[in-house]
């Protein structure tokens, strides 16, 4: 994670409690292991596809996501800490062991995270899962106003773009929404192996119900996170390398979360328009780039 930090300007002298203490970051992905990393800061759990009672992970996938928004890097002395580390999570499982997931368990996974909000806030709603553009009409539209009532309750939703690029017009359906803040990915200047894997596969807009999109963009190539570990293993497995505008989404995510720390700001039109203005424009086209890269030392004391 120290690139990404580099990149997107991550103020490495945060004091605890600003480093997204009090703020709960919403996660649907395939579930979460209970990695020592996120200690005791995994406060709900719900499981669409299974009806399993306690926080799995059998995929792999979603732990990695939580991981980036909100790991603590305590297993390797902070050296793979996410973005957010002191956040709590509640995470919807709604994919399964080999990443697939149906509309009908991401509608039951929004109207949970809506409940619950309803009775305690849910300040960010991270979504690092895709839609394609054949979803029917009525469940599309369903989805949309489950969004659209999240977005005006409070909530921050954040979207990955999707890996469809570099062809235009491939940004992932939920993405391109206007409640929602989509992620691309661009890995910045970085130099060797992975350095510009992002021009390959990041979604590009026009998007479908909002041409300027994504909306801004995070690194996402050779994200080292938390994984589920396999028994009998040494502690360095407990981490692992993933790539994908999904890695970048929970960047931007855990972002949002230390902005939230930072003021009493909570309606999502504002606080999207804090991100997007903080970020630094890289001078590529609109339809990669959005605004550009995150900014994080912008992000939270630009405004105050």
């Amino acid at each position: 994670m120290n690139h990404v930090r580099e990149l997107v300007h991550y103020p490495e002298l945060l004091p605890a409690g600003k480093r997204g203490r009090g703020i709960r970051i919403a996660l649907l992905d395939s579930g979460v292991y209970p990695h020592p990393d996120f200690g005791d800061r995994i406060a709900a759990f719900q499981d669409f596809v299974n009806g399993r009672q306690s926080p799995y992970d059998d995929s792999g996938h979603g732990t990695h996501v939580c991981g980036i928004a909100a790991g603590n890097g305590g297993v390797m002395r902070g050296k793979y800490a996410g973005i957010a580390p002191e956040a709590e999570l509640i995470v919807a499982k709604i994919l399964d062991q080999s990443g697939e997931g149906t509309c009908t368990n991401l509608v039951r996974a929004l109207e949970w995270i809506r409940n619950l909000n309803r009775a305690r806030p849910v300040h960010v709603l991270n979504i690092s899962v895709g839609m394609t553009n054949d979803v029917d009409a009525d469940m599309t539209n369903r989805i949309l106003r489950l969004i659209d009532e999240l977005w005006s309750e409070g909530v921050s939703v954040i979207c990955a773009a999707g890996n469809n690029g570099p062809a235009p017009m491939t940004i992932s359906s939920i993405a391109s929404y206007r409640h929602v803040i989509a992620v691309g990915c661009h890995d910045g200047r970085r130099s060797g192996r992975y350095a510009r894997n992002c021009n390959d596969y990041s979604s590009r807009g026009p998007g479908q119900y909002e041409i300027l999109k994504p909306d801004i963009v995070a690194p996402g190539t050779g994200i080292i996170s938390c994984a589920c570990p396999v028994r009998g293993r040494s502690s360095s497995k407990m981490y692992t390398m993933k790539s994908g505008t999904s890695m970048a989404t929970p960047i931007v995510s855990g972002a949002m979360a230390l902005l939230l720390c930072h003021t009493s700001e909570r309606d999502p039109d504002t606080l999207k328009r804090r991100l997007l203005q903080s970020s630094v424009d890289l001078k590529e086209n609109r339809m990669k780039q959005g605004w550009g890269m995150l900014h994080i030392e912008n992000l939270i004391t630009k405004f105050y």
